[in-house]
């Protein structure tokens, strides 16, 4: 029996016992947690380009007429720029991988790194299924690896003239990781920009056995068409909105949160 290896962040995970969605043999991934990355990688392209307006500081880092110390401030904000080298490299990285695994044309190089992801996230978007199946896969520098799961090689030269020893970190990382690490990129810039889903609070209580508490939610769908989704910000359970609205009246009284409990 294999579980979904979003673990606990599983979306389609059991609402009391957090267990992740049970898959079949061939699979590494739900279906729910399949499309949601998906979705998320195709949304790369548009990251990396939006977070260009985060990189220049505050005008008042330069202006306020302060002193200041005699280390020079930054040029541009380190932590934007950091999550764009970040998307530039797991989506080259896996990209590259299914270049060498389909015999595509060889990436284009060099060319600037916006470039560079927009030719990677064309290649993963098409063959995420194919991406989803690969098996461990040698990776180096691969920032996501855990750390127990690295070896790392390196010279043993000293430094000389300012060369610094270099080190290479290697793992095996599969295909369905990548994807999930490439997920969570999106995740991360979508809260750096500050477009997050807004999430608003209901009446009520929670019906689902064990919890009954007064902490429902209602996130705002993703993409045009979907149903708003209610869910207890305790345990997790879900309905529709529908739902919600048909049996209003139950999640209003306590009594009944209490009884299902």
């Amino acid at each position: 029996m294999n579980l979904c290896l979003a673990g606990e962040h599983c979306r389609q995970r059991h609402p009391t016992t957090k267990q992740p969605a049970t898959l079949t043999d061939n699979q590494r991934l739900c279906d729910t947690d399949l499309n949601a990355s998906t979705a998320a990688v195709h949304h790369l392209v548009r990251d990396y380009r939006d977070l260009e307006q985060l990189l220049a500081p505050p005008l008042g880092v330069w202006s306020d007429g302060q002193p200041r110390s005699t280390v020079a401030p930054a040029p541009i904000r380190l932590h934007p720029e950091a999550l764009q080298r970040a998307i530039w490299h797991l989506t080259t990285t896996w990209a590259e991988i299914l270049t060498d695994h389909h015999h595509l044309t060889d990436p284009p190089s060099p060319v600037r790194q916006g470039y560079a992801v927009q030719w990677a996230v064309g290649v993963i978007t098409p063959r995420v299924d194919v991406l989803v199946g690969l098996g461990g896969q040698l990776v180096a520098n691969y920032a996501p690896a855990d750390p127990d799961e690295v070896t790392v090689y390196g010279t043993r030269r000293p430094a000389i003239l300012g060369h610094y020893p270099r080190t290479v970190r290697l793992a095996y990382v599969t295909g369905a990781r990548g994807l999930l690490d490439l997920a969570e990129l999106h995740r991360r810039a979508t809260v750096a920009l500050g477009l997050t889903s807004p999430v608003r609070q209901l009446p009520g209580h929670c019906l689902a056995k064990g919890c009954g508490r007064a902490e429902l939610r209602q996130a705002e769908p993703t993409r045009a068409g979907d149903e708003p989704l209610v869910f207890c910000g305790h345990c997790g359970n879900g309905i529709t909105r529908d739902d919600y609205e048909r049996y209003a009246n139950l999640f209003l009284r306590p009594k009944d949160a209490v009884a299902a409990a």
